[in-house]
């Protein structure tokens, strides 16, 4: 009796991967013949993280992280970036929900090398070191990352479009840097 159960709840597994095998050689077809319908007006991110989406998850914003360590080796400043930024894009394509959000957390234990001085204002911080936190949307990163790599000298960079506020989502900041990214997100600051 318990052979015969095995049997046929193994037939019955074997049925169901046959159907989801055929499914998804249906759908890679359908994606196949249509790709430029589906992306058109899609953003450089969207196109780089598609496909994660699932409508049954709970709203919750992706994130990726990179650690910026910024030093000065021998009179130079040496930016290493943790994960390098190949292998965060491949982090991202695996993510469900695809992310949103980068944060780059840069940490200057050193003092903070003039070719960072658009990431610290305070002098104090520029002398003796510090930490800080680029937060910007996926098609900013992208973007950003784009420049860095024409610039070639292997630094970051800022935005070019300030930083975004900590999101609600994630819970929030109140702090005056995220306030007044904030304002300026919603037009009511300069």
């Amino acid at each position: 009796m318990i052979d015969h159960l095995h049997d046929e709840i193994g037939a019955m597994c074997a049925h169901k991967d046959k159907q989801l095998k055929r499914g998804k050689r249906k759908s890679e077809a359908r994606s196949a013949q249509k790709p430029d319908a589906e992306n058109s007006g899609k953003s450089a991110a969207q196109l780089l993280f598609q496909g994660q989406r699932n409508p049954k998850k709970m709203r919750k914003i992706a994130v990726l992280d990179q650690w910026v360590e910024v030093r000065i080796v021998d009179g130079n400043t040496v930016t290493e970036l943790h994960p390098s930024n190949e292998k965060l894009i491949e982090r991202g394509q695996r993510m469900l929900p695809p992310p949103e959000l980068v944060y780059r957390r840069l940490n200057f234990p050193e003092g903070v090398p003039e070719d960072y001085y658009w990431a610290v204002s305070d002098p104090v911080a520029r002398k003796y070191g510090g930490m800080g936190t680029q937060r910007m949307t996926t098609d900013t990163w992208l973007e950003v990352i784009a420049r860095e790599k024409e610039r070639g000298d292997g630094h970051i960079g800022p935005t070019g479009v300030g930083n975004l506020p900590r999101p609600e989502e994630r819970g929030g900041c109140d702090c005056p840097v995220c306030s007044h990214n904030r304002a300026v997100l919603e037009g009511k600051a300069a």
